[in-house]
C-alpha cells in the first residue's frame, strides 16, 4: 500500500506585551509576557515555499501588539487577553495572512510561559463532529473525546475526567 506523505510547516514568532486579567470585577497588576505562538501550516502545491511571505506577514500583523498593554489596543477591548483569548483572537488574522501567501492553516499554539500552551486546530467543517476524536477502548469514540463546543460544558468534563 503506498503512503501518502503531507508537506508541512511550522513557524515560530513571540510577542512582548503586556495585560492585566478582571476576575470578578476586580482588576489584576498589569504584567509582561513574551507570548510564543506557533502556526503550523501546509501549502498544497509542491511548489517553492515562500517563508518570507509567511513570516513577514504575521511579524507586521504582531508588530503593533509590542510593547502595548493589550487592553489598552483596539483589538482587545472587547476582548478578555488571556492566552486563549489572545488566539481566538489571533488566529483568523494568521489564517488570512497564510491564505493569502498559499497556505493552509492547521493550528495556532500560544504559549505564556514554557509550561503552558493553549491549542487551536483547524477542523475541516465537512468532516463533521467526530473530526478530531480519539477511538475509545470499544473502537468507537467516547463523549468525552468529541470535540466540545458548548463552553458551558468545558468544566463539567474536566470534572468528570478528574474524578
Amino acid at each position: 500500500m503506498a503512503k501518502r506523505l503531507a508537506r508541512e510547516w511550522r513557524l515560530k514568532f513571540y510577542l512582548n506585551a503586556y495585560h492585566y486579567i478582571t476576575i470578578n470585577g476586580s482588576r489584576g497588576e498589569t504584567h509582561p509576557h513574551t507570548w510564543e505562538f506557533v502556526v503550523h501550516f501546509r501549502i498544497p502545491s509542491r511548489s517553492f515555499v515562500p517563508f518570507y511571505e509567511f513570516e513577514n506577514g504575521i511579524a507586521a500583523f504582531l508588530e503593533p501588539f509590542n510593547g502595548q498593554v493589550l487592553n489598552e489596543t483596539d483589538t482587545f477591548r472587547d476582548v478578555l487577553p488571556t492566552l486563549e483569548g489572545i488566539v481566538e483572537t489571533f488566529l483568523p488574522q494568521f489564517d488570512r495572512i497564510l491564505t493569502e501567501a498559499g497556505g493552509q492553516l492547521l493550528s495556532v499554539e500560544g504559549s505564556e510561559s514554557p509550561t503552558r500552551t493553549f491549542i487551536m486546530r483547524v477542523l475541516d467543517e465537512a468532516a463533521g463532529a467526530d473530526e478530531g476524536a480519539r477511538p475509545g477502548t470499544d473502537g468507537g469514540t467516547t463523549e468525552s473525546d468529541r470535540p466540545v463546543d458548548d463552553e458551558d460544558m468545558v468544566d463539567e468534563l474536566i470534572h468528570e475526567a478528574l474524578k
